[in-house]
């Protein structure tokens, strides 16, 4: 294979809004930057789709205020809403200070939000959050437009269509990757002085999932492989707003929060026609897909619901106008040949976001020296688009004050390991051969089977059982058709899918050892949350099969639950 040798300051692997804007950031600061990104520049993964923009936000540019958050109802409210009180409070409280800043920024750089003749911001519903951009469903792109055209502008390097492999250690720090242009057929070997990962969620490991197929878990698995930890990558969002069919309308979902500049919210029904969840039960959880989780789960324990379906989205209450010109839901609609006012929409599970990730500081440095994590790749608990951008400033301020303090490290025995890594890919022979997107395919469906939303210790150790079957009888037998190196999805399916085992056995792991249920965890077998017990984060590292295991208590400075014990499909966190 052809390998092109690269050096620069600060290597940022990630290409939608934590990537993006941490390159900008490194950039303006004055670093050499090279910018990776799997997908097409700000095309990929949950950024570009992203459907509304949370936050409050004034007239004018504001200094941040130093509030005491001790009686803070807002922050009080993210705390248990968001971080179900895992959140690092002292991190949340610097992250979401961030959000005035990131608003008035984004309009400097174009983003359109709505205004009244007055200059004032328009809300949903006059809740008093929520900046309005061009519609609900379509307010990722606009941001990510703006970081794409930014990357053009200030003509920072990137590699687009481009996944990164592995990073490269030396002795005790990251000196940079090793990353696959899957559409040229060649490596890249990147020396760099620091590294920010901003790889994004991890939600193709599902047979249901709003991810995009590149999101392969390699940001996890290629922080994991180099010493750093993980954190509570046992809670995942699932949510119930999501078509059932067709299945490829999954990431179409019926968005709780309200139809701009009104109060107006979709409503989901049971199977006998009742309504059991709409967006305004709990203003101050926005998005609320916890929430609607336990709403459905008691309609399940009912026998009026289904997780594949037996339930609806109704847009019947809302004025038909509004879905059209503020909403993507009604075009979609109309191409389904459905009518708003009359017609519901039959829903599906499906998961949606990790919310724990890459353990790191409150300056987004991992254990590693030289790693750094930006955006929702990181374990804050907390993550939308305000949290990501701080984050992502922040990672690029730490990394570029590391890349001024040391010097270029070459080492070249990562780029021969994945030379014959992938070579033996390509070169094998085996009997009775399956190829790579079925293995990919039989490692969903055993997640979406065994680690769905509603999981036990029996429904665990049977997907650690099929993870490990997997990994010792199908690779072996793995093979890829085309040798030809260019455009070669296959390959690109080959190497994923070993990031994609070893990121799937470490959320089982971490599952098994959660002895409770809490915010996006359910286990059927611990129905309570227990804030005796487990205010406390898993971090593991290490062996992937039989990781070390590291509880650690969660940074309660502002405020903590009031209940030790408490039941959880009835609880609201």
């Amino acid at each position: 294979m052809a390998i092109i040798t690269h050096e620069t300051e600060v290597l940022v692997i990630g290409g939608s809004a934590g990537g993006m804007y941490a390159a900008l950031n490194a950039h303006a600061m004055g670093a050499k930057v090279l910018l990776i990104s799997k997908a097409l520049l700000g095309r990929g993964g949950c950024s570009a789709t992203f459907g509304y923009i949370g936050g409050t936000h004034s007239k004018e540019k504001q200094i941040p205020q130093v509030i005491d958050l001790t009686d803070n109802k807002s922050f009080h409210d993210k705390i248990k809403y968001y971080g179900h009180y895992l959140a690092d409070q002292e991190f949340a409280e610097k992250a979401w200070s961030y959000n005035e800043t990131f608003y008035h920024r984004m309009e400097e750089m174009g983003l359109y939000i709505r205004r009244t003749d007055d200059g004032d911001v328009v809300t949903s519903g006059g809740f008093g959050y929520g900046p309005i951009s061009a519609k609900l469903g379509t307010s990722g792109k606009g941001i990510m437009d703006i970081f794409r055209s930014q990357i053009f502008r200030r003509q920072i390097p990137y590699l687009e269509e481009s996944s990164g492999v592995t990073l490269i250690r030396s002795g005790e720090r990251v000196t940079g990757a090793i990353v696959f242009d899957y559409m040229k057929g060649t490596l890249h070997e990147i020396h760099a002085k620091s590294v920010i990962l901003a790889c994004g969620h991890v939600n193709w490991l599902w047979d249901r999932g709003t991810a995009t197929r590149e999101q392969a878990g390699n940001g996890l698995a290629m922080a994991f492989h180099a010493g750093a930890e993980l954190a509570g990558i046992e809670q995942v969002w699932w949510h119930i707003a999501d078509v059932a069919n067709p299945k490829a309308w999954m990431r179409s979902h019926m968005y709780p929060n309200p139809i701009p500049m009104t109060s107006e919210v979709v409503e989901f029904y049971n199977s006998d026609g009742e309504m059991f969840f709409h967006g305004n039960m709990f203003r101050a959880a926005q998005p609320s897909y916890y929430l609607q989780c336990k709403a459905l789960t008691r309609q399940i324990k009912a026998g009026k619901a289904r997780p594949d379906g037996g339930y609806y989205a109704s847009f019947g209450k809302i004025d038909p106008y509004n879905i059209r010109e503020y909403s993507t839901v009604g075009r979609y609609m109309e191409k389904l040949g459905l009518d708003p006012k009359s017609d519901m929409i039959e829903c599906a599970m499906t998961s949606h976001q990790q919310r724990g990730g890459v353990a790191i500081d409150h300056g987004m440095a991992t254990r590693v020296e030289g790693l750094f994590i930006s955006g929702s790749l990181a374990a804050d608990f907390i993550t939308g688009i305000i949290t990501v951008a701080w984050e992502a400033e922040t990672a690029a301020r730490s990394a570029v004050n590391h890349a001024r303090k040391v010097t270029l490290f070459k080492n070249g025995s990562a780029i021969r390991e994945v030379e014959r890594r992938f070579s033996k890919l390509l070169e094998a022979a085996p009997r009775n051969p399956i190829g790579p997107s079925a293995v990919k395919e039989q490692l969903r469906q055993l997640m979406g089977r065994e680690m769905n939303y509603f999981k036990s210790g029996e429904s665990i150790e049977r997907a650690i059982e099929g993870l490990r079957e997997i990994r010792n009888t199908m690779l072996p037998r793995m093979q890829i058709s085309s040798k030809n190196l260019v455009s070669n999805y296959e390959l690109l399916d080959a190497v994923d899918i070993s990031d994609m085992l070893d990121v799937a056995e470490l959320i089982c792991i971490a599952s098994r050892n959660r002895t409770e249920s809490r915010g996006a965890f359910y286990r059927s077998d611990y129905p309570f949350v227990d804030n005796k017990n487990w205010l406390k984060n898993i971090h593991l590292s290490g062996n992937v099969s039989d990781p070390t295991i590291r509880l650690k208590d969660v940074n309660l400075k502002y405020v903590r639950p009031a209940d030790e014990r408490a039941d959880f499909l009835t609880t609201e966190y």
